[in-house]
């Protein structure tokens, strides 16, 4: 990787480390932390199963995931200080929600439209 293409960290969490991506700034990389994580796979599971639904609407788009769920490449969003007010129902269910976690900083916005970047914790 030449020194232009350097990926650069961005953000960490408990489970992974979200970098940019190294040559388009309209994506970030999000990498897991351990072999034995499931993240990646699960917010890829919820991607595929809601992407072409109302839910997707709510959703980050996953525009690519390696073949071992080690590394997943998402669109990168505008980041809220806090959840907006109308989270449905169905988002509430996510494990971290009653943490603070998916309803204090894991939102973001991606042309205009208010997105949860984190949705690994289990499948919706």
């Amino acid at each position: 990787m030449t020194k232009e293409n350097k990926m650069v960290k961005i953000a960490e969490g408990l489970r992974r480390i979200v970098y940019q991506h190294p040559k388009f700034d309209f994506l970030v990389v999000k990498v897991q932390k351990s072999k034995t994580d499931n993240h990646n796979e699960v917010e890829w599971i919820n991607w595929q199963k809601y992407n072409d639904e109302y839910k997707g609407t709510w959703l980050a788009p996953i525009h690519s995931v390696s073949k071992d769920f080690q590394v997943l490449i998402q669109a990168k969003v505008y980041m809220l200080p806090k959840a907006p007010r109308n989270i449905p129902e169905w988002l509430k269910t996510l494990g971290d929600w009653h943490n603070g976690v998916n309803g204090s900083k894991q939102w973001g916005l991606l042309d205009c439209t208010t997105v949860l970047v984190d949705y690994g914790d289990q499948i919706l």
